[in-house]
């Protein structure tokens, strides 16, 4: 893999899905689910398994978080990926073990002129069992938002999902893995959004917060066409990007860059995390330059500004996750080791 270098080492990791589920179901086949993940995902066991304990496993059931590739719906396998004995059983256990290897054989030569190995799992389900993904929805098998391809600090807490179990985040790193350990096996019980939002995202937020981005962007302003500055404009300044939000009645936050005259507002919460290294800045001072704006880069005074209308968090997020079903996991307190490695960073 060293030889090979970081672009050939992941054009061979697209082989390894197919063939690490038959290895699975070789070394096991009475398992009643087949979970794997990528090495950066953190995994959160009891949320896992109180949700997939809720269904038959015995039904050929493949769920995932959606992903799209030549027109197929997979499930992204980097944050996780689950599969049924029923499913495995059709897929693998009506063949001998050299017919298999033949399926996998053809499979791999389909995949040389692919990129992603996770697609082909979806390609293989609907070719030999006629499955596919099941539906992304909050109604059985409940698929939606349980896998997330989202970090802890980028991670959508909605008015839909604040009861549900969250199994995954993606893209994390050997800390955020060791804390999630460290948060689930506190609370001892799985985990919901809510109880994640009253422990990592809560004892955070603040009316605004400067240096920090916290990804709002489902409605965007900019004047990167070139338009002239106005006072009416959100993306004029810091406080026509809020009062936009605040005309919204659905807004909950808001962001602001100065730097790139930019505004995007959101629905949904996000916590984000603080910026440290700004990025397309290049692009963004030759678009002013063109325009006779001579700023090469940016100053103290433009760092991204990020705010949250705190009063409808509470009435939309805080108040009815209060209603959810069993016992909230909330921790009233900022944990210890939580802020010290949130302000360490």
């Amino acid at each position: 893999m060293k030889e090979a270098g970081m672009n050939n080492g992941w054009l061979l990791d697209r082989f390894k899905n197919i063939w690490m589920l038959f290895d699975a179901w070789e070394r096991n086949s009475e398992f009643n689910w087949y979970v794997f993940f990528d090495d950066d995902t953190t995994i959160l066991v009891n949320s896992l398994t109180s949700w997939l304990s809720r269904l038959d496993h015995n039904e050929p059931l493949y769920l995932g978080s959606p992903a799209s590739f030549h027109s197929v719906t997979f499930g992204h396998g980097g944050s996780g990926v689950a599969i049924s004995h029923g499913a495995m059983k059709k897929l693998f256990g009506e063949r001998s073990s050299e017919e298999n290897k033949k399926m996998l054989l053809d499979l791999t030569d389909e995949l040389l002129k692919e990129d992603c190995g996770d697609y082909m799992v979806a390609v293989m389900l609907k070719k030999h069992v006629n499955l596919k993904l099941a539906p992304y929805t909050f109604d059985a098998p409940f698929a939606q938002d349980k896998f997330q391809g989202e970090t802890l600090f980028h991670t959508l807490v909605t008015d839909e999902n604040r009861c549900e179990e969250v199994v995954s985040f993606h893209h994390h790193g050997p800390q955020e893995i060791s804390k999630m350990w460290e948060f689930e096996n506190y609370l001892d019980a799985p985990i919901r959004y809510i109880d994640f939002y009253q422990s990592f995202v809560h004892p955070y937020l603040a009316r605004t917060l400067s240096a920090w981005d916290n990804r709002a962007r489902e409605k965007e302003y900019s004047n990167s066409f070139g338009e002239e500055l106005g006072e009416n404009k959100p993306f004029s300044s810091q406080e026509a990007c809020q009062s936009k939000c605040e005309e919204n009645k659905k807004c909950l936050q808001w962001r602001y860059d100065p730097f790139k005259e930019y505004c995007g507002l959101s629905t949904v919460l996000n916590l984000g995390r603080p910026v440290v290294i700004y990025e397309k800045d290049g692009r963004v001072s030759q678009s002013r330059n063109l325009r006779g704006l001579n700023v090469e880069r940016r100053v103290p005074e433009e760092e991204i500004v990020s705010g949250w209308m705190l009063e409808r968090i509470e009435e939309r997020i805080v108040k009815p996750g209060a209603s959810c079903n069993g016992t909230l996991g909330q921790i009233t307190e900022p944990f210890g080791w939580w802020w010290n490695h949130m302000h360490a960073r």
